[in-house]
């Protein structure tokens, strides 16, 4: 690595202020770490289109590590982002907690941030956290991300080619999966065991099964804010038959839930 950390700043419409002020308050005090900014584009009425971390992949390419700053205000979008760019940024992605519950946190870290910072942290522990997250760009380059042919492509840059192009086949898209928000096939692979590993067919199934009805689940539950009747209507579920998955597989509604978001519509009673 480099003497010098070269962080890009991933700063959305709305978050000037805070975001500016964030980096001129630690521009000096980190001699070897670099805050780039680097504004996102409004594309859509409230703020970048939810494909605008994947659209960044050859960009970021030239920095070390990219900071990610998430308020209340952005957390919906910034869940969006997230899935559409799942393992497909070719550096590792900091958030930069603004007023952030735990569970909110936890949430983004399940879904592609490498790591987090409050917005409080500042001077040598920050710039240690930095050095450490950067460091993982090298493990990031020597996986699928070099290139990313083959991969999955979020439904937003899909949509964008056109209908006639979207309802042809083209390379590194897979059959089948027209909301690649949802990429329940890389889940049910992820699950399979190794060549090292040795399960029954019945076994292996069970296994890719209850992984895609976890993602599958948490998808929808993020997709909704957390609101279990709506996620169930989406998923033209019961809503009973709904939770009784969420519990088997130990998922906390309110780990999905934004700030300020009220649970009335998900009384089971």
């Amino acid at each position: 690595m480099r003497q010098v950390i070269d962080c890009a700043v991933l700063w959305a419409p709305g978050q000037e202020g805070w975001v500016k002020d964030w980096m001129a308050r630690r521009e000096h005090a980190l001699p070897r770490a670099r805050l780039l900014s680097l504004p996102l584009a409004a594309q859509a009425p409230d703020g970048p289109a939810p494909d605008a971390l994947w659209r960044l992949q050859q960009v970021l390419r030239r920095y070390d590590l990219a900071i990610l700053p998430v308020a209340p205000e952005q957390l919906a979008w910034s869940r969006m982002a997230l899935s559409a760019a799942e393992g497909m940024l070719p550096v590792p992605l900091l958030g930069l907690a603004h007023g952030l519950r735990a569970a909110a946190i936890q949430d983004l870290l399940g879904l592609g941030l490498s790591d987090f910072v409050r917005v409080e942290l500042e001077g040598d522990d920050l710039g240690l956290r930095l050095a450490c997250v950067a460091r993982r760009k090298d493990a990031l380059a020597a996986g699928a991300l070099a290139g990313c042919d083959g991969a999955v492509r979020p439904a937003t840059a899909r949509s964008s080619l056109g209908n006639d192009a979207a309802g042809k086949s083209s390379p590194g898209w897979a059959p089948g999966l027209a909301e690649p928000d949802m990429p329940y096939a890389l889940a049910s692979r992820a699950s399979l065991p190794s060549t090292e590993e040795t399960l029954s067919f019945r076994a292996a199934k069970s296994r890719v099964v209850a992984a895609f009805e976890h993602d599958y689940l948490s998808r929808a539950l993020r997709r909704s804010g957390g609101n279990i009747a709506m996620a169930a209507r989406q998923a033209s579920k019961h809503r009973r038959a709904f939770w009784g998955l969420m519990r088997k597989h130990r998922i906390d509604a309110a780990a999905f839930r934004t700030e300020g978001a009220t649970v009335e519509d998900d009384e089971l009673g």
